[in-house]
């Protein structure tokens, strides 16, 4: 488009507005814009290029004093290449390299240019630039004269020039700036509203150092590369949490139905809470470096800005669920506190996020009010962040989270202050596959005497980690539902129905099904004690499934179980795992979610 516009005297593009704010500095107008950087980088390289084609291979001097005039502030290397380019010795050689050898290349091939240069994307996108107008222009002369015509009717490129000195950065200065119907973007629009709370000193890092947090995250379209949608991401979440602190959500069906610029200036009108997200997004600058040890926690944030949401859409638990958010939130409250992560604070921080994550991982966060509920939890949770487990021993309960949740973290708190081999053994059994984080059944059968015994809890786990494999759980011959039924009636129940328990890991289902038979401690039940039963009678000398068959096998009364016990179809014709007794003597299989025409 534009080669035709310049070629055809009748021609000419109007490239909208480009705006910003002319500033005085150190006695020189310089002129920042606030947007149209990539149309003003884009005819900045087709004046050099042209410029040196009209007048023997050299840019005139008058020219070349105002080429050097544009430079980019943010990045040294971006700025240093500019003035690389306009350089005289460059300018000589250009027309007269080879006409088969891509302009980037040759660049590149100079000596002035360093390879590390690559890496910065602006340098990447202006010599994808630069090989584009030279395939348009590179047989074309007197181009350059048509280009910087004073005559108006004749410039073959022009765009419109606003000054934002007079102006707030309003719905209305935008109506103004776009008369011609170009929309800012949300990203665009939030970032101009958020650079007016942000110190003089942080406004370089939105385009500097925090950009290059996101850079790994990058998409590209028509050759240039675009962050917006991950920026973004990032501060509405963070945004939304930070307003969840202080104020009630309205929304009552879903957190994303909230509108970022409906709440941004409750937020960021509090100086504390702009320190805070600048602390934030400068710690993040830090750790999340795979040299760093700290990388490990870089998945909180991947998901966090929606990382890994159109790479495994189809899992639920990848996308940006509650407890995503309630665990970066999490890891947030410690980055903000500590502003950095070393040797001093390591442990620390290793404590809270393992209290806190298993808090969150086992509460059921199904609408806008229990978030809010989680958020204003943490919050209160972090006020004594330095000593979690003195504060969490000192307590009855744990604002935000359930009962419990909230007393297991009490009791293994109040464990690890008396003798901290607790811990270790206390990690081992929350980081199993299955449990994740909640153990409180294994410490309730390890008590003993008016005192929790460790060599109680450590033989129990190591029973409960031998039977509780993904192999056995999920074993053609359900060998743990059979031997636990050899035990007992342990089914528990859901709604009309009872379940032989099914395997899967969502923290809903769980709740229906194992941790029923795990945390069923009421004093008219037994189910509870039927899995104790079972775990009492497993040896750690032998194999586990010669355990469990020879508890099925030994198995003699002549009751209901019977035929569940000693043919295992009869569990597999279930497919849902579940029976309904209609009376006394009869019972429903499921083999429906339905039981219609069964």
């Amino acid at each position: 488009t534009l080669y035709t516009m310049i070629k055809n005297d009748d021609k000419s593009i109007d490239l909208d507005f480009v705006y910003g704010k002319v500033k005085k500095i150190e006695d020189k107008s310089v002129f920042i814009p606030l947007d149209g950087q990539q149309r003003l980088t884009t005819l900045f390289l087709l004046h050099w290029y042209l410029a040196p084609r009209d007048n023997e291979n050299k840019i005139k001097e008058e020219y070349r004093n105002l080429l050097e005039k544009f430079t980019y502030e943010t990045r040294i290397t971006s700025r240093d290449f500019c003035n690389e380019l306009v350089s005289e010795q460059l300018n000589k050689n250009l027309c007269i390299k080879n006409n088969e050898e891509q302009l980037s290349i040759y660049i590149k091939e100079q000596k002035w240019f360093y390879e590390s240069w690559l890496k910065d994307p602006t340098i990447k996108s202006m010599l994808k630039m630069l090989d584009a107008i030279d395939l348009k222009f590179k047989k074309e002369s007197n181009f350059f004269e048509k280009l910087i015509t004073n005559e108006l009717n004749k410039a073959p490129i022009t765009f419109q020039y606003l000054p934002l000195d007079n102006f707030g950065l309003t719905d209305e200065l935008y109506i103004k700036m776009n008369a011609r119907g170009k929309t800012l973007t949300d990203f665009e629009n939030f970032k101009a509203n958020f650079e007016r709370y942000l110190d003089k000193s942080d406004i370089h890092k939105m385009d500097n150092i925090w950009t290059d947090l996101f850079w790994e995250y990058k998409t590209s379209k028509d050759g240039y590369f675009f962050i917006d949608e991950k920026f973004l991401n990032f501060f509405t979440n963070m945004t939304l949490n930070l307003y969840v602190e202080k104020n009630e959500l309205k929304v009552k069906k879903k957190i994303d139905d909230i509108n970022i610029f409906d709440i941004y200036e409750t937020v960021y009108e509090d100086k504390e809470n702009v320190n805070r997200i600048t602390i934030l997004l400068d710690s993040l600058c830090n750790i999340i470096n795979i040299d760093n040890p700290l990388y490990k926690y870089k998945e909180y944030f991947d998901v966090f800005i929606g990382h890994k949401e159109e790479e495994k859409k189809n899992d639920n638990e990848l996308k940006l669920s509650y407890w995503h958010r309630a665990r970066f939130y999490s890891l947030s409250l410690f980055l903000i506190k500590y502003k950095t992560i070393d040797d001093s604070n390591i442990y620390k921080l290793k404590k809270w996020l393992r209290v806190t994550f298993n808090l969150i991982n086992n509460q059921l966060i199904q609408s806008p009010a229990l978030f809010m509920n989680v958020i204003k939890g943490l919050k209160k949770l972090s006020e004594n962040i330095d000593n979690i487990y003195e504060d969490l021993a000192s307590k009855n309960t744990i604002l935000g989270f359930n009962e419990r949740q909230s007393e297991e973290e009490i009791l293994k708190a109040s464990l690890i202050l008396k003798d901290n081999k607790w811990e270790t053994l206390l990690e081992d059994g929350e980081q199993h596959w299955y449990l994740n984080g909640q153990i409180g059944f294994l410490l309730k059968y390890s008590f003993k005497d008016g005192d929790t015994s460790i060599n109680l809890f450590k033989n129990y786990l190591e029973k409960f980690k031998l039977l509780f494999t993904e192999d056995v759980l999920n074993n053609n011959n359900y060998l743990i539902q059979r031997a636990l039924l050899a035990k007992g009636d342990y089914l528990p129940s859901i709604k009309s129905n009872y379940t032989f328990c099914s395997s899967e890991t969502a923290l809903r289902t769980k709740e229906d099904n194992w941790r029923k038979v795990f945390n069923d401690f009421d004093e008219d039940s037994e189910i509870t004690y039927i899995f104790k039963k079972l775990l009492d009678d497993i040896s750690l000398e032998k194999d586990i499934e010669f355990n469990l068959e020879n508890i099925i096998n030994t198995f003699d009364e002549e009751d209901w179980r019977e035929g569940f016990i000693k043919e295992p179809l009869i569990i597999d014709y279930c497919k849902r795992l579940q029976i309904r007794f209609e009376n006394e003597n009869d019972i429903l299989l499921l083999s429906k979610e339905r039981t219609s025409g069964i």
